[in-house]
């Protein structure tokens, strides 16, 4: 045993540890009557009275560790500083902070999260959604209602009429599906007249209303799915996991959504998030946003899939400023990452290996 470790004041020597507060505000104790107190005014600490108050008032707020099987040391009747070092980051390294995107932050010590796997936001109001959409945008398709959000749709692929036919008509055999998924993609795009069944047609009205459609090999970003039928909805989904550009999506999956919807929303390997009103079951295993009960937004409450539960803001791209950790991501080159440390690092033949490298580059560019 080291003298250090023996003569261990609680601060130095043992790691820390991350806690959630549960409570909104201290309670406020008077130490010299064990009575509550209201909140005691802000002192200037400029001020030599300050100094001289006789007055004894701490602030209690109930916390929980996250890791509540690690053991804490606290010196009793010390007051101590925050941590020199950056502690170990309180989610998970591997899932929470090597995807390629930045989805919000929980303390300014830890790295910005970001997810390597899909993540299910519980969001029914317009603010958080338009927020979530905004943070999950970079290198996304996102198909979801835009109302709030501060860009406009593009048209919808001509080819997502292939799954619309085939959801509004599934009593159909295929070649007649064909033959009229064919003729309506003549009339919408007015390559030449073409004469559609007028079931489809009024269907395809119902549905779509007035929509444009495009050819374009370009693919779009972003699908509003506002004003349109569940059809029209469900066919854009399905026509965005059959792509094979592999593109992260985000997706906004109504309530009313099939089981078959929601099977192939869940198994699909582009997914980057899903937006729904209420969790489905089988987004159970998913990692989960919801409101936070104790802070407004941007913050929102993440519980990863193994259970841990921690309150997260929400970035805003515009706003948000990379550091050290996620310039890579943001496409900045950081000065201190030189040609040759990133020619060691494409040699690691261990890719799981290169990506913990990768990882600790870009937290620590500097060295640590």
């Amino acid at each position: 045993e080291t003298e250090v470790d023996h003569f261990s004041s609680g601060i130095e020597g043992v790691p820390w540890s991350w806690a959630v507060l549960k409570e909104r505000t201290p309670r406020w104790i008077d130490l010299t009557t064990n009575e509550y107190r209201i909140s005691p005014p802000v002192y200037d600490k400029g001020k030599i009275e300050t100094f001289s108050e006789s007055e004894s008032i701490i602030g209690i707020v109930r916390a929980k560790l996250l890791d509540e099987e690690r053991p804490i040391a606290v010196a009793p009747g010390k007051w101590f500083s925050g941590p020199t070092h950056r502690p170990k980051p309180p989610l998970p390294e591997s899932s929470m902070h090597r995807g390629q995107w930045i989805l919000a932050r929980c303390h300014e010590l830890a790295p910005d999260i970001r997810p390597v796997s899909p993540v299910v936001a519980v969001a029914s109001e317009r603010l958080p959604r338009s927020m979530l959409l905004k943070a999950s945008r970079q290198g996304s398709l996102i198909i979801a209602d835009l109302s709030g959000f501060e860009s406009e749709g593009e048209k919808y692929p001509i080819e997502t009429l292939e799954h619309w036919v085939s959801v509004a008509h599934p009593r159909l055999s295929e070649s007649e599906r064909s033959r009229r998924c064919q003729a309506l993609k003549d009339r919408v795009s007015g390559v030449r007249r073409a004469r559609t069944e007028d079931s489809t047609w009024r269907r395809f009205r119902q549905d779509w209303g007035k929509s444009e459609f495009s050819s374009s090999d370009i693919l779009p970003r972003l699908l509003d799915t506002r004003g349109l039928g569940r059809a029209a909805s469900e066919s854009l989904t399905r026509w965005a996991i059959s792509t094979q550009e592999n593109l992260p999506l985000v997706i906004d999956i109504p309530r009313e959504s099939s089981k078959d919807l929601l099977n192939l929303v869940s198994s699909s390997e582009n997914l980057r998030m899903a937006l729904v009103e209420k969790n489905f079951q089988i987004f159970s295993n998913l990692d989960t946003l919801t409101a936070d009960p104790l802070r407004p937004l941007p913050w929102m409450s993440l519980r990863t899939s193994s259970g841990k539960q921690i309150p997260v803001r929400i970035i805003d791209p515009v706003l948000h400023s990379p550091g050290a950790y996620d310039a890579t991501i943001a496409g900045k080159k950081n000065i201190h990452i030189t040609s040759e440390i990133e020619s060691l690092v494409s040699k690691i033949e261990d890719q799981e290996y290169m990506s913990i490298v990768k990882s600790a580059l870009s937290q620590f560019p500097e060295g640590n």
